[in-house]
């Protein structure tokens, strides 16, 4: 049986790690505030000089923590995905405070395996992507066309015409979403730490 003399000699040699004292009061902030200085020195090492995405999906706290480590350096832009209605309403407001031309957070319909599916699936298998991609373009009948990539970036094999151009063009514009997003002439960001114009 432990005195009590027992018990404080042990409690003195027990240390405590709070998590809580990040910038978005989440324990993942712990990783993630170091995350862009390791990317970054990563890159240094390896002669990388381009910029990075951050593809990020989230059902609550790794959203708010990735954009506030993330929003501090200009190398990285990132996108964090969450449920819609599927996260707290201060989860939510913290990944829109932190949000700027190169950091977004996007409600997506779903939950949040939905929007973790959708990260896996553009990560997981680059080429069942991009062979999804050839796929569709030849659903709609373009005959001239070839994508090795995403971001279309020159690659002598990626290739397309004016013509298919227009068959892919007509089918996003029948897409509502899609409508809805080129339709948007102007959107108002709420003031952020960076700034506290609207």
């Amino acid at each position: 049986m432990f005195k009590l003399d027992d018990i404080f000699t042990l409690l003195v040699r027990i240390s405590f790690l709070e998590l809580y004292h990040g910038p978005t009061l989440a324990f993942k902030d712990m990783a993630l505030t170091m995350l862009p200085f390791l990317i970054e020195e990563s890159k240094r090492k390896n002669n990388v000089n381009y910029k990075s995405l951050i593809f990020v999906a989230t059902s609550g706290d790794t959203g708010g923590a990735a954009l506030s480590s993330f929003i501090k350096n200009p190398t990285f832009d990132t996108v964090v995905l969450y449920p819609n209605g599927g996260v707290s309403e201060i989860q939510e407001k913290q990944m829109l405070y932190y949000t700027n031309d190169r950091t977004k957070a996007i409600a997506m319909n779903g939950n949040f395996d939905d929007c973790q599916s959708f990260v896996k699936e553009i990560f997981a298998d680059y080429e069942a992507f991009l062979d999804k991609m050839n796929a569709k373009a030849e659903e709609l009948g373009c005959t001239n066309s070839h994508f090795t990539n995403t971001h279309g970036l020159h690659d002598a094999e990626h290739y397309t015409t004016a013509r298919d151009m227009a068959l892919i063009g007509a089918e996003a514009f029948r897409n509502e979403d899609f409508m809805k997003i080129t339709g948007t002439k102007q959107y108002k960001i709420n003031p952020t730490n960076l700034t506290d114009v609207e």
